[in-house]
């Protein structure tokens, strides 16, 4: 079971630190704006959730190895909402 809490770390601090760009970056995309309402405030609430679930994943890969994969499963979901904000914008359809 320590494969799926290392795997999740690495997982959610890459979410982490891509939420952070999105967060200190410039561009904003529509959708994300004006529909989803995804504003910094948001991505900085994705950015500190990752980092949680990173550090659920250390303590637990560390100490007891068993809510990894729980917690694996509840951070893909949080992951793919996060993303699906961005990925209507990416596809050009204009309404």
């Amino acid at each position: 079971m320590g494969v799926y809490g290392t795997f999740g770390a690495v997982i959610a601090i890459i979410g982490a630190a891509l939420a952070y760009r999105n967060a200190r970056g410039s561009f904003r995309s529509y959708y994300a704006t004006h529909v989803y309402n995804v504003t910094r405030r948001g991505h900085m609430r994705f950015v500190w959730a990752s980092v949680s679930c990173a550090l659920l994943f250390l303590i637990d890969r560390l100490f007891f190895n068993v809510i990894a994969i729980p917690l694996l499963a509840l951070y893909a979901v949080a992951a793919i909402l996060y993303g699906s904000s961005f990925v209507r914008g990416a596809t050009g359809e204009d309404e």
